[in-house]
């Protein structure tokens, strides 16, 4: 696995702590709000955390870099008007040691976590 893979399931890991949803229904079609927001919240981490340019987040996610580009906008406009997902700023940048190779793969779409217990 690569620095990048490692990295993107972390900040995945990290949406998912707050979120409950998991990387496969992030990366679905799936439109409900819940979901749809945090894959945008997924998005921001991965253009200004990682900062990958908007067709390699695009690419991460199954989504065209526009769908990224408009996520980063709604973020934004989340941010500032409503109050939600501040957290997103807060996240502490990858490091190798942040997470365990043995979770890393492993999400739980039903409750989001690391563990293997559903």
């Amino acid at each position: 696995m690569t620095k990048q893979q490692r990295e993107f399931y972390y900040y995945a890991e990290q949406v998912t702590k707050h979120t409950k949803i998991g990387l496969r229904q992030m990366q679905s079609k799936n439109k409900h709000r819940d979901v749809t927001e945090s894959r945008q919240c997924l998005m921001y981490l991965l253009k200004f955390k990682m900062k990958l340019t908007l067709m390699e987040a695009g690419k991460l996610m199954r989504r065209h870099y526009s769908t990224v580009q408009h996520a980063l906008q709604v973020i934004h406009d989340i941010q500032r008007y409503q109050g939600k997902y501040l957290w997103l700023d807060k996240v502490r940048p990858y490091q190798s040691h942040n997470i365990r190779p043995n979770n890393l793969m492993y999400i739980c779409d039903q409750c989001g976590s690391t563990s293997n217990h559903c």
